[in-house]
């Protein structure tokens, strides 16, 4: 009768732990999709910060030239990637071509928002 109770007994713990690995594994799944939840809003937040940033930085460019040519100046030394110096209109490899035209009508020169 003993070797039927243990039996017994092994059962149910098998099947408790089978029920625990899938409560875990649920648990898991729930922490993963909150991670992905808060890295999406944490990217969006980044996101919202650098475009608030530009805009500040924009504005100042637009009443201060010395701003504006120290932007320049920044711009053309920190942009490496050719396709993002031919957005400011900057020639080759960020050798000091920065000009008061390159950062755009729509940007810092125009008077219209």
């Amino acid at each position: 009768m003993q070797g039927l109770a243990v039996f017994m007994n092994k059962a149910g713990i098998d099947k408790r732990i089978a029920e625990e690995a899938e409560k875990l594994a649920q648990q898991k799944a729930l922490l993963g999709q909150l991670r992905a939840r808060k890295a999406k809003i944490d990217r969006k937040n980044e996101t919202r910060r650098k475009i608030l940033t530009g805009a500040v930085v924009l504005n100042q460019a637009k009443r201060d030239p010395e701003f504006r040519d120290q932007l320049l100046e920044w711009l053309d030394k920190g942009l490496t990637a050719a396709r993002d110096r031919a957005l400011f209109n900057f020639a080759g490899d960020g050798a000091g071509t920065a000009s008061n035209d390159n950062v755009g009508a729509s940007t810092v020169h125009s008077d219209t928002a």
